[in-house]
């Protein structure tokens, strides 16, 4: 891993909270890391919402399509 770069987990929902899938984001900032889980959201279909965290940081959470 670089220097400053932080590793975060993303964890994809369904719209009753199950857990559809999870990836790792490495960035340098939240901001950045806010904006490669959107992206990596758009491409899951069966996902509903998602959670950013880095560690035991929630980030943030966004439930954004209907299930």
């Amino acid at each position: 891993m670089e220097k400053n770069v932080t590793r975060y987990r993303c964890y994809f929902l369904a719209g009753n909270g199950r857990l559809v899938g999870a990836e790792t984001i490495e960035c340098g900032n939240d901001e950045t890391a806010i904006a490669e889980s959107y992206q990596r959201f758009a491409g899951r279909s069966t996902a509903s919402g998602f959670e950013l965290w880095q560690g035991n940081r929630q980030v943030t959470a966004q439930q954004t399509r209907a299930s």
